[in-house]
Formats: C-alpha cells, structure tokens, sequence
C-alpha cells in the first residue's frame, strides 16, 4: 500500500511539474528568469534570455548558446547549442544544432547522432526510424542511435508503415527490411511496397513488370505488361499480349487448361485482398484502405470508379442499395489487366443519425450511368453517437447566452434614488467588450500542431512535398483542426 502511494504521489509530481506554466521574465539586470502565475520568482533570473515554459521545458540561452531546464531549474541539456528543437521532447527525441548541423539528443541529455548532419527527419519515430541526410544522400538511424542504412541513398524515403524501406539511387529503386537487410537492389523504375502473400516483390523495369523474390532474385523477368496473384496458386502475367502463367519457381506452366478452376470467375473490375476502415465521428471522417482495385478484364478498359461506404439498416444482399454515404472516392478508367494498389484515402462526412449500422463497401463503374460492380460486407456493426457534440452544442448556447446576459447586465446603469448621507453610492457597471484573441493553442492556424498520419495512395510518391504551412514538415501528413478555438484560428473573450 505505500509502494502505491509513493508511486501515485511521482506521478502527481511528475505532472504537476509537466504542466508547469511558468513565464519568462527579466529582472532590472536584464537577467532572464521564469515567474508563476502568481508572479513569484520560481527560477532565479540568471539567463541571457529564456522563452516561455511549454511541455515542462524552459528553453534558456547563456552566452549564444541554446540549452534545456526542468521546472525545478535543472539543466536538462546545457547551453552549448545554437539551436534546439523540441517538437518530438514528448517523443523522447530533441533536434540540436550547432556550426550549421544537426545531431539528436534523447529526452535525458543524452546525445544519440553527433551534430554531423545537413537534415534529421524524426516524423518517422512510431516505427523506430530516424532518417538522415548529408551531401544531399540520405540514410537511417533506429531510436537506440545505431546506424540501419547507410547514408548513400536519393533523400525524401521514410520507413513505410509496412516496415519496409522504399529507397532509391540516382533515380533507381530498390527495398529494404526494417533492419536494413536489402531485399530489392537499387536498379529499377519502381518497386512494390511490401512483398505479396507469397514472398514476392514486384518490380518494373522499361514500363515491363516482373517478380523478385526476397534474395532479390529475378523469379519472373521484367517483360509483362501486367502480373496478378490468382487464388494464391499461380501468377497470371500479360506477355506481348498474350496469357501466360507461372507458378512460384518461375516456370511457366504450359498447360492451362489444368488452371480452369483457378481463372478469375469474374471478368471486369473487382475488389481484391483486404480492405478496412476506421470512423472517426467525432471529426466525422472515414479513413479506408485496401489493397488493390482489379481490372481482370482481357480485352476491355474500364469506366470510370468510384468507392462508396454505405452505412445500412440492414445488411446488404446485393441489388440496389440504400443508406447513409460514410466515404467515398473517384478513379480514373483502369486498363485491361491494370489495378491501382495500395488504395488508403480519407473523407469527410455529412452527420450521419445515431444508431448501429452495418457497413458496405461499393466498387461502382460508370457504363452510362454508375452501378455497383462488385462489393464487400463488413461483419461487425458501426455505432455512430453523437451525444457529446450535442452536448457541447449545448454548451456552447449556454456560455454564449450567459456571456451576453453577463455583457448586458454590467453595461446597463439605471438611475438609482439619491443615496442618504453617509450611504455607500453604488457604482455604475463597467462595460464588456466582445474582443477576438488569437489561439494560443494553434497560433491562428486553426490546426493542431500534432501530427496526423492518413493513407496515402498507393502510386504517389512524396519527394519535393513542399514545406506545410502548419509545421513545416515535408513528410505525408495533414492537421486535425484545433481542438481549443475549432478551427478558427482565434477565440472570442469579453473584456472590460
């Protein structure tokens, strides 16, 4: 029981300290040190400047030079940097600079990449991978500070959320496992992100596809238009026009009649391996990500696509269908043996009413007019509440109204009677003013400044992403709105 208790009072401590808000202030000196709310002196004024507290930090300068303290003043990293960067403290990382490089330091001052480097990407850290860039090649680091890839690599790569290192030289692509073992080499147009249910990687070379196995070994070579897992038994491949097949060694099987059973029993386009999706209601988006949209067709192009998410009453049999539309997406016409990969898309919805529904994706093509080609039932129900945004719809009302009521009553000055001598005269009410304030939060971005990390499709490639205007990053990722001011950007307070 006083084990327990010792450990709840850390943890008290360890927040009550985290959630400090001391302010920078500067003495008649011109020494810098932090005040309280109260604005007592908590940290003696010592520093040449210091900026406000923020994640338990003080970022303090002695002389130039950037350092970290805690809140009871205790350095955390000394003042020996020309810069810091704290965005990823939360994430055990801090970014230093000095003479024009970057290293990385840990949460407890312990230096992890000497400052030897021209850029340091950390948006990559939830899969133990820290990339890094000099004399414009880029390498990767895990989070223990040991060295993954070497730094020989076309910069922009991250780890992809399969594991797996995307990476190219000059130009050239290959793959990589998460511990830096080479699965493809460096040597062609482009290559699949994650190796297939059988331990084949697809690669492209001269606009031909292939298969490569994971010694990076040529099992198929680059001369198909297009290569298809069949029911997991056989690749059907398109080669100068014509059907061919191969089983798992790379021989071609002579014989198709022998693989009737196991063709596509469906022509046209179709939805292919796993798909899932995630509701956030309370942002009211749908996330969805699949593996492959398929045209098995031999002959024909398709129309044009589109993806639909159907939130239903009942569960959909097949025929016509109506309900509530949670996400939905357009493709372009997919050639005759083409697919698009890799499917993960983000959509905003409209307010969907509560209740439990079942969930129903649509592949719909556009013959003169779009009907549903092909679909996939989901088996668990979706609930969808929307208790707690009515409740602070009420909220809201409510602070507005007393906000109005509290404006009204302290502007108002009635004519009161002449007070008796010796009374106390009553006086008139000061006058509210409704002011707009920027978020403190946000800054006037109206977005959060944590970072999200949505799907993004599977043929894109993000390499001179320009810089976002929220953060600056150039990884793939986007904001949710600010959760203090709701995407505005400011706050309306009244004042006297």
């Amino acid at each position: 029981m006083r084990k327990a208790c010792c450990l709840i009072a850390i943890l008290l401590v360890s927040a009550s300290l985290w959630a400090q808000n001391y302010k920078a202030k500067y003495d008649d000196k011109f020494k810098y040190g932090y005040i309280d709310d109260a604005g007592k002196w908590v940290i003696a004024p010592q520093y040449d400047y210091a900026a406000d507290f923020g994640k338990g930090l003080g970022e303090v300068t002695i002389n130039g030079k950037d350092g970290l303290i805690d809140a009871k003043g205790k350095y955390i990293i000394p003042c020996e940097w020309d810069d810091i960067d704290t965005y990823y403290y939360e994430k055990g990382l801090v970014i230093v600079k000095k003479d024009n490089l970057y290293g990385l330091m840990d949460s407890k001052g312990r230096q992890l990449l000497k400052c030897e480097w021209s850029d340091i990407n950390c948006s990559n850290i939830e899969s133990d991978s820290i990339v890094v860039e000099k004399n414009n090649l880029s390498g990767a680091f895990n989070l223990k500070g040991e060295q993954v890839l070497p730094c020989k690599f076309d910069t922009g790569f991250i780890k992809n959320k399969w594991g797996y290192y995307d990476v190219s030289i000059q130009k050239r692509f290959g793959l990589y496992d998460g511990a830096g073992k080479e699965l493809v080499p460096c040597k062609y147009d482009a290559t699949d992100y994650y190796p297939d249910e059988k331990g084949f990687i697809e690669v492209t070379l001269g606009g031909k596809k292939g298969l490569c196995n994971m010694s990076g070994t040529e099992v198929i070579p680059c001369t198909h238009e297009f290569i298809i897992l069949i029911s997991g038994k056989h690749y059907w491949c398109k080669l100068n026009g014509k059907d061919v097949y191969y089983d798992f060694t790379g021989k071609e099987i002579v014989d198709p009649n022998s693989l009737t059973n196991d063709t596509p029993t469906k022509d046209g386009v179709r939805l292919s391996g796993n798909w899932s999706f995630s509701v956030d209601n309370s942002e009211r988006t749908t996330s969805l990500a699949g593996e492959k949209i398929e045209n098995k067709s031999s002959t024909s192009e398709t129309g044009n696509l589109k993806l639909r998410l159907f939130l239903t009453d009942e569960k959909y049999s097949g025929g016509s269908i109506s309900g509530y539309i949670a996400f939905e997406a357009y493709f372009k016409p997919l050639k005759n043996g083409y697919y698009y990969y890799d499917i993960d898309k983000r959509y905003e919805f409209a307010t969907i009413p509560d209740g439990n529904y079942y969930a129903t994706l649509c592949l719909l093509e556009d013959d003169g007019g779009y009907s549903i080609v092909d679909y996939l039932c989901f088996d668990n129900l979706i609930t969808i509440d929307n208790s707690a945004e009515r409740l602070q719809s009420i909220a809201d009302a409510l602070n507005q109204t007393a906000n109005a009521l509290n404006a009204i009553n302290n502007s108002s000055n009635p004519t009161l009677p002449s007070p008796s001598p010796g009374a106390n005269t009553p006086s008139s009410g000061p006058t509210l003013h409704k002011v707009r304030e920027e978020c403190s939060f946000c800054h006037g971005t109206g977005k959060n400044p944590a970072k999200e990390y949505p799907p993004s499709y599977g043929l894109e490639r993000t390499y001179d992403k320009p810089p976002c205007p929220v953060c600056g990053g150039r990884d793939n990722h986007y904001h949710k709105k600010c959760p203090s001011c709701n995407g505005k950007g400011y706050v309306e307070k009244f004042k006297r």
